[in-house]
């Protein structure tokens, strides 16, 4: 026999019914294993088991209301299914945070080493910079009595220094008609050997002097010497005494002084072969001094001009 859709739906509602039943069934324990075991525990709410054993016999009164029940089961249901997802949804948030939280961890450990490792350069790093600063101090300060020095070895002796093809030593004020006519000479370091490239006017018997600057690596008094010899034309010129005579031992001790005292000044770069590029700077000036310091080996070696 075939069932109707109205008998289906009683049956079901017949089944849904008798689950009801049950479930109430077993609220009804529940509530009362519930009750009294609240009434062992916490004897101060007893007004609340009162009201639970009221609520008891409230229970009957559901059946009447079980097609509202049917409505609010469902929606109850419906609920659920949100909850659940939700729950999920939860879940699934609370993993990816925790991942999260582990990843910040280390991030923030690595952050610290770094911190640590920085801060320990930053130091170092501060500590170079006070003592740069301390040097620079004190080359600000040996750069200015350089300048005074080399402003009047200019202004005093007419003496400065050029960079080329060698290093071009030129000198003035000897001349006594012509304060301004330049006296010159270009010297070339080629490995351990002075060699005389030029020089104007052109100078004789100068050999001994080009001998004892190789064996001795005296540049400094090679270039007084030169002066002199300078000087020694100029007067034979004039046949008078120039006005720029040669510098008494006061003006050598001066200037001997302020080579050694700046050694710093800018000297000879050996390169390719034998070729020597100097590039003059206005702070910098190069003297005997700074340019024989790059010559230390003792061979006794004369190169000859052609």
């Amino acid at each position: 026999m075939v069932m109707t859709s109205e008998q289906s739906t009683r049956l079901k509602m017949a089944q849904v019914r008798l689950a009801c039943e049950q479930e109430i069934r077993a609220c009804c324990e529940r509530s009362g294993l519930l009750a009294t075991s609240i009434r062992e525990s916490i004897k101060s709410i007893k007004p609340l088991v009162e009201n639970a054993e009221t609520n008891r016999g409230k229970l009957a009164m559901l059946k009447d209301y079980l097609k509202e029940m049917e409505s609010t089961f469902r929606e109850a249901l419906k609920a659920n299914a949100s909850k659940e997802a939700k729950h999920a949804s939860i879940s699934e948030a609370i993993s990816a945070m925790a991942v999260r939280i582990e990843y910040l961890k280390k991030t923030v450990d690595d952050q610290r080493a770094k911190k640590d490792e920085y801060e320990a350069v930053l130091s170092q790093q501060l500590l170079a910079l006070q003592k740069i600063e301390e040097k620079n101090e004190g080359d600000v300060i040996e750069i200015k009595n350089l300048k005074e020095k080399t402003n009047w070895y200019r202004s005093v002796l007419g003496f400065h220094a050029e960079g080329g093809e060698g290093v071009k030593f030129i000198f003035s004020k000897i001349d006594r008609n012509d304060q301004d006519k330049e006296y010159w000479f270009v010297l070339r370091l080629d490995g351990d050997i002075y060699t005389l490239l030029h020089c104007n006017p052109e100078l004789h018997d100068i050999d001994d002097l080009i001998e004892e600057l190789n064996r001795t690596n005296g540049l400094f008094k090679f270039v007084r010497s030169m002066r002199e010899k300078f000087q020694e034309i100029s007067c034979k010129g004039t046949h008078s005494i120039a006005v720029s005579s040669p510098p008494p031992k006061s003006t050598d001790s001066q200037m001997e002084a302020f080579v050694q005292t700046n050694p710093s000044l800018q000297s000879k770069k050996r390169q390719a072969g034998s070729l020597h590029k100097v590039v003059p700077s206005p702070a910098a000036i190069l003297t005997p001094q700074s340019f024989s310091a790059r010559r230390r080996s003792p061979r006794f070696l004369v190169k000859n001009l052609p």
